[in-house]
Protein backbone atom coordinates (compact mmCIF):
# COMPACT_ATOMS: atom_id res chain seq x y z
CA UNK A 1 0.00 0.00 0.00
CA UNK A 2 1.27 3.58 -1.11
CA UNK A 3 -1.19 5.33 0.57
CA UNK A 4 -4.16 5.04 3.44
CA UNK A 5 -7.76 3.48 2.63
CA UNK A 6 -10.59 3.95 4.70
CA UNK A 7 -12.14 0.48 3.07
CA UNK A 8 -8.90 -1.57 4.06
CA UNK A 9 -9.15 -2.90 7.50
CA UNK A 10 -7.19 -5.50 9.21
CA UNK A 11 -6.67 -7.73 12.49
CA UNK A 12 -3.75 -8.25 14.35
CA UNK A 13 -3.07 -11.70 14.98
CA UNK A 14 -2.82 -10.92 19.04
CA UNK A 15 -5.38 -8.77 20.39
CA UNK A 16 -3.72 -5.31 20.74
CA UNK A 17 -5.74 -3.27 23.31
CA UNK A 18 -4.58 -0.22 24.72
CA UNK A 19 -3.99 -1.46 28.89
CA UNK A 20 -5.25 2.09 30.48
CA UNK A 21 -8.29 2.05 28.39
CA UNK A 22 -11.48 0.38 29.56
CA UNK A 23 -13.23 -2.24 26.69
CA UNK A 24 -15.50 0.14 26.15
CA UNK A 25 -13.06 2.80 25.90
CA UNK A 26 -10.84 0.94 23.67
CA UNK A 27 -13.69 0.25 21.24
CA UNK A 28 -14.07 3.78 20.63
CA UNK A 29 -10.46 4.31 19.80
CA UNK A 30 -11.49 3.80 16.04
CA UNK A 31 -14.21 6.51 15.57
CA UNK A 32 -11.49 8.88 17.88
CA UNK A 33 -8.55 8.42 16.20
CA UNK A 34 -10.62 8.68 12.39
CA UNK A 35 -12.49 12.01 13.63
CA UNK A 36 -15.99 10.09 13.49
CA UNK A 37 -16.88 10.46 17.95
CA UNK A 38 -20.44 11.35 17.38
CA UNK A 39 -22.64 11.66 20.45
CA UNK A 40 -24.66 7.98 19.82
CA UNK A 41 -20.38 6.44 19.96
CA UNK A 42 -20.88 5.69 23.21
CA UNK A 43 -24.37 3.80 22.64
CA UNK A 44 -23.17 2.45 19.67
CA UNK A 45 -19.96 0.68 21.11
CA UNK A 46 -22.36 -0.61 23.86
CA UNK A 47 -24.44 -2.53 21.10
CA UNK A 48 -21.21 -4.00 19.70
CA UNK A 49 -19.87 -5.32 23.30
CA UNK A 50 -23.37 -6.90 23.96
CA UNK A 51 -23.33 -8.48 20.23
CA UNK A 52 -19.95 -10.22 21.43
CA UNK A 53 -21.23 -11.17 24.65
CA UNK A 54 -19.40 -9.15 27.32
CA UNK A 55 -21.78 -6.39 28.05
CA UNK A 56 -20.78 -7.74 31.60
CA UNK A 57 -16.78 -6.39 30.93
CA UNK A 58 -17.55 -3.26 29.21
CA UNK A 59 -15.65 -1.73 32.33
CA UNK A 60 -12.80 -3.87 32.28
CA UNK A 61 -9.62 -3.10 32.12
CA UNK A 62 -8.14 -5.68 28.99
CA UNK A 63 -5.49 -7.54 32.14
CA UNK A 64 -9.62 -9.01 33.52
CA UNK A 65 -10.17 -10.49 29.86
CA UNK A 66 -9.14 -13.82 28.74
CA UNK A 67 -7.41 -14.11 25.49
CA UNK A 68 -10.80 -15.08 23.42
CA UNK A 69 -12.17 -12.13 25.05
CA UNK A 70 -9.69 -9.61 24.27
CA UNK A 71 -9.63 -10.70 21.04
CA UNK A 72 -13.14 -10.44 20.79
CA UNK A 73 -12.65 -6.41 22.14
CA UNK A 74 -10.14 -5.90 19.24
Amino acid sequence: MTAARRHVGFVFQLAFLLPWRTVSVNVLLPLEVSGRFKSDARRRANEVIDLVGLSVFADADPSDLSGCMAQRVA
